[in-house]
């Protein structure tokens, strides 16, 4: 979605292994192309289609 002062917001869902490191790494990618966060929903130990 753009809104009028240029700025383009996305939703992004993911589904990560309970492991130290994995967030990070998935939104490295994020970081490094200047993109900004804001807001993280977690919801640990709920089964989702993907497992």
């Amino acid at each position: 979605m753009s809104r009028a002062d240029g700025v383009t917001t996305h939703t992004l869902r993911l589904e990560l292994d309970d492991e130290p490191g994995e967030l990070a790494a998935a939104l490295e990618p994020i970081a490094e192309h200047g993109g900004n966060l804001l807001s993280v929903f977690h919801e640990r130990g709920s089964r989702t289609p993907g497992g």
